[in-house]
């Protein structure tokens, strides 16, 4: 169905130049932005398109997703900074289990950069609620997409998460 309209110009161009940076159509862009505004879709920030397929098949492969579809959403804004980076998840896989996060023992038995240790420490207390993150560390230290990574993983925790939203 086609519509007209009297879209700003230079909002207009903002959204196509935006479209082209991130390789995507400006129209899927206006009807993700339409759903949400409707409150029919979720918008979730993915870091790159392993970091979504990662965190749906740790959801499932846990047991994590519950009747109806509806997902843990404690293990939802954990799994969902764990798979944001493959370095992160890689090293932390093996202390993940379907009975919970071993995230003590990810931080004393791994390397890791300042960036990473913020995030699984942020993961850790959306989890369990004790790792004392600091947020000035998150806005001095985390670059521009690993700070889109934490402030999302806040907001799912806000939110009742079905599979089909992710």
């Amino acid at each position: 169905m086609q519509f007209t309209t009297n879209i700003d110009e230079n909002l207009l161009r903002q959204i196509k130049l935006r479209a082209v940076e991130e390789s995507k159509n400006v129209n899927d862009i206006l009807e993700n932005l339409m759903q949400e505004y409707l409150g029919q879709k979720i918008n979730i920030y993915y870091t790159d398109i392993e970091h979504r397929y990662n965190l749906i098949k740790l959801l499932k492969d846990t047991n994590k997703v519950y009747a109806e579809y509806e997902v843990d959403n404690y293990y939802l804004c954990a799994y969902y900074v764990l798979c944001s980076n493959k370095y992160i998840i890689k090293k932390a896989a093996k202390f993940i289990t379907g009975d919970g996060i071993r995230f003590e023992d990810m931080l004393n038995n791994e390397d890791w950069c300042s960036g990473h240790k913020i995030l699984i420490k942020l993961a850790n207390e959306l989890f369990n609620n004790n790792a004392n993150v600091s947020i000035n560390n998150m806005c001095n230290v985390l670059d521009n997409d690993n700070f889109k990574v934490a402030l999302q993983a806040m907001e799912l925790k806000r939110l009742n998460i079905y599979l089909e939203d992710l």
